[in-house]
């Protein structure tokens, strides 16, 4: 792995991409890698489920969700917040309009009771 690794970022690619590049590295290793990719100059592509490493490294982050892209700069830590920011907002989105439809439902239904009350032979077809 570390010769890969080593390899790929000895070519210095314009694109450089990493999936998850921490595995099966030692801390020492892990630390230098993360200290050469906050200077790497050029397009770095970044898949990781090490959250330190990933706060520590990148600057914009793309999140695909619901088939959106959504993007997100700063690291991880302020990419997490956005996320939860939004999904408050729209928890609080859904709830505005499950009320509104409740509300309507409601009075879908006194209206319906209203109008067999004024006339309760029209409402069962016979009038």
């Amino acid at each position: 792995m570390r010769i890969a690794l080593a390899r790929a970022l000895f070519v210095q690619p314009t694109l450089l991409l990493l999936d998850e590049p921490s595995n099966h590295l030692d801390l020492d290793a892990s630390i230098w890698l993360e200290t050469y990719l906050q200077k790497y100059k050029k397009t770095l592509l970044l898949v990781s489920h090490d959250r330190e490493f990933l706060t520590g490294i990148v600057t914009d982050i793309i999140d695909l969700r619901d088939f959106k892209l959504n993007y997100y700069r700063g690291n991880y830590e302020t990419f997490e917040k956005g996320l939860e920011i939004k999904k408050k907002q729209q928890e609080k989105e859904y709830k505005l309009k499950m009320k509104a439809l409740k509300e309507a439902q409601e009075a879908q239904t006194k209206d319906a009771r209203d109008k067999k009350k004024e006339n309760p032979k029209r409402c069962w077809g016979e009038g």
